[in-house]
């Protein structure tokens, strides 16, 4: 029997792959459960990620394995190249694109992980009890029809159970078309409470995807690109917020 090796292409696809499950997540599938020591679900993960607004993750705390509900971490100190002061969060996302001057609507859609702090039915903790661990729920929203019309999009829940998870953004006609500028944002307030998981006001693995009604062509190219995109973030009072 003669195996044939894979192509370049297919072990390039298979590494990106990877890459993305272990920096992007989520690594163990739509509904997957972290191991019992890991004690923040926003350490597991190095990119995609959304926090409540007014979020500061203290340096230290970004690169040591805590202890807490009775379990026991690895030991060691945090590393030293970890800088001092706190680390800042975005808590929006967004993109900007052109569609056909003569379309009528857009289609949004969008999902998100939350990570839920919950009794395991799968590992112990070494009292052989329930371990306490996070679980990762999939959250579908609905889809939302946006008519193209010129103006600002008012700010609007993407799901009746996440009512701070919103949705907001900007269409402005041009004579390339309807420049479009969408965000999701996490307006949630930040969890301060010495027993309240934090974790699950934030967002993991977000993802806007827009399309046609019909699922036409309707998307051009964008010919200013710098001139469209220096506009956006201003207009809506959002901000990224930067590593201090």
């Amino acid at each position: 029997m003669t195996l044939t090796p894979p192509t370049p292409s297919a072990l390039r696809d298979e590494l990106t792959a990877k890459v993305i499950k272990d920096l992007l997540g989520p690594a163990g599938g739509p509904e997957e459960e972290l191991h019992q020591y890991e004690d923040h679900a926003f350490k597991r993960y190095l990119v995609g990620m959304l926090a409540p607004k007014g979020s500061e993750i203290l340096a230290t705390e970004l690169d040591e394995l805590a202890t807490g509900d009775g379990d026991e971490g690895e030991e060691g100190g945090p590393d030293a190249s970890v800088p001092a002061g706190g680390t800042y969060f975005p808590s929006s996302m967004g993109l900007s694109f052109v569609v056909d001057g003569n379309a009528q609507e857009i289609v949004v859609e969008a999902e998100w992980g939350q990570y839920l702090r919950i009794k395991s039915l799968t590992q112990q903790d070494k009292n052989a009890a329930p371990a306490n661990v996070w679980k990762r729920r999939p959250v579908v929203a609905p889809a939302v029809s946006l008519p193209l019309a010129e103006g600002s999009i008012a700010p609007k829940p993407l799901h009746p159970d996440h009512p701070l998870v919103l949705l907001q953004g900007r269409i402005r006609l041009t004579a390339d078309g309807w420049v479009v500028t969408l965000f999701m944002v996490n307006q949630q307030e930040e969890r301060k409470g010495r027993n309240e998981p934090k974790d699950e006001v934030w967002l993991f693995q977000p993802k806007l995807r827009v399309h046609d009604s019909e699922h036409q062509p309707i998307f051009v190219q964008r010919k200013n690109a710098k001139a469209d995109l220096s506009k956006p973030l201003t207009a809506f009072g959002l901000r990224l917020k930067r590593p201090s």
